[in-house]
């Protein structure tokens, strides 16, 4: 699935499946971040939180659906709910809840209709 997003940061995220996930068990999930997403991201205070939200639409499928989300900066939660990773000099927080791939998560550059985007591979939304 692919999801495009009009938060802080525009974002794409791609969310693949799999049964065998990471979570709150302790593990803090791997976190790649391309070069040039390195750049943009520190191009906008070098700080990002990956979490899930709930998507409202309204038609009869897409109702309160989770959905990746990841936004630049700091969430304004607590830090009890949030595990930090330092990955290429960027504080990338992610919300215990959040379920991810055996390989951890995938941050690279895109674009959407000439704005750079962040696309995010790993988070299972199910």
């Amino acid at each position: 699935m692919k999801f495009n997003l009009g938060r802080v940061v525009n974002v794409s995220v791609i969310a693949k499946s799999t049964h065998d996930v990471h979570g709150d068990s302790g593990n803090i999930p791997k976190v790649e971040i391309s070069e040039d997403a390195s750049g943009y991201i520190l191009d906008k205070g070098g700080i990002i939180t990956l979490m899930l939200g709930r998507a409202f639409g309204f038609s009869c499928c897409a109702d309160n659906v989770c959905e990746p989300v990841v936004f630049a900066g700091k969430s304004r939660l607590p830090e009890i709910f949030y595990n930090e990773v330092l990955t290429n000099g960027i504080k990338v927080y992610i919300s215990k809840g959040v379920l991810v791939e055996p390989d951890g998560i995938k941050i690279s550059l895109g674009n959407l209709r000439g704005v750079p985007t962040l696309e995010v591979e790993g988070i299972i939304t199910y």
